[in-house]
């Protein structure tokens, strides 16, 4: 933000953005992705987050993960940001983590117009078929995208060249840590070899660390891991305080399928059950139709993402 300030940066500008969603994966890909590039070549590129500045909010797990290790909401980049920068150049070239094709209204537009060039992927969904000339292009399935984004930096450019990386990239380690552990259930689902390859080398790396170990080890469990997930998912779960809208939001991600209809999909944290009981028929039949008119939508789903304590 301060080579933007200063008018540093040289055109055409380079972003790096996670999904629409904007989950923990996506945004920490995003973050990664861009610090990691700047590390290895001294070029800057922008981290965007693919949502509006205030939706950031709704997604509590990543504000708590960001505010440990300093990092400000007014240091991060969000559609707004986009829309200036589609404005002031001919062109923007874009990197795409934690999905394989443009997401978007604002990046469709732009790509459409001819001023968005993807120049890269890392993903872990399943292959679209774009973009085939991407540098990199690695798309294979494991249970977080950080998993690759970390595994292709570290690997290709850091192993071997600098012996002292991990001693000096514990932040970033611990940023990557989470959501390693939120999207694998502290590696116990979904976890592949990229994942137990990138946790191998945070354990070694965060083993001496007092510092995490104090914060995230109980006298009750003295795993900081395990800690750490239950800190994190237990944030991502919270909704208190929550419009039926903010619900909606906290996941939500829009498509054009072919023959031109508009699905949004909104996946939320709670039960059917739980959303009728909280929210009046009401509200909830209001903020369907505003959903539907406001993003230009012939289509809502709704995916329930939760978790039962009984055995039923």
């Amino acid at each position: 933000r301060q080579q933007l300030k200063s008018k540093s940066l040289s055109y055409p500008f380079t972003i790096v953005t996670g999904n629409q969603s904007a989950d923990m994966d996506s945004v920490v890909s995003a973050l990664a992705f861009a610090y990691f590039s700047n590390l290895h070549t001294k070029e800057y590129i922008i981290p965007l987050i693919n949502i509006p500045r205030n939706d950031l909010k709704l997604r509590r797990d990543i504000v708590i993960l960001l505010k440990y290790y300093s990092i400000t909401e007014d240091l991060l980049f969000f559609v707004e940001d986009f829309q200036i920068f589609v404005k002031e150049s001919d062109q923007l070239l874009i990197n795409l983590v934690d999905h394989n094709n443009i997401q978007g209204d604002e990046q469709h537009e732009a790509f459409g117009a001819g001023k968005l060039k993807v120049v890269g992927i890392i993903d872990h969904h399943e292959d679209e078929g774009q973009f085939v000339d991407s540098q990199p292009r690695i798309i294979r399935t494991c249970g977080s995208n950080s998993s690759l984004v970390f595994n292709y930096f570290y690997n290709e450019f850091f192993k071997s060249k600098d012996p002292k990386f991990l001693e000096t990239q514990l932040e970033a380690i611990k940023l990557l840590m989470g959501p390693l552990l939120i999207d694998t259930s502290c590696m116990t689902q979904k976890v592949e070899e990229p994942d137990t390859a990138a946790f191998s080398v945070y354990q070694k790396a965060l083993a001496g660390d007092e510092k995490f170990i104090q914060l995230f080890a109980d006298s009750g469990d003295k795993d900081p891991y395990a800690n750490y997930y239950s800190t994190l998912k237990a944030a991502k779960k919270d909704v208190s305080g929550f419009k039926f809208v903010d619900l909606l939001r906290k996941d939500y991600k829009q498509f054009t399928f072919h023959g031109g209809d508009k699905v949004g999909f909104s996946s939320v944290t709670k039960s059917f059950k739980w959303i009728v009981a909280n929210y009046s028929k009401d509200e909830i039949e209001r903020t369907f139709i505003e959903t539907l008119e406001g993003n230009n939508i012939d289509l809502m789903i709704i995916g329930a993402h939760f978790t039962r304590k009984d055995n039923g």
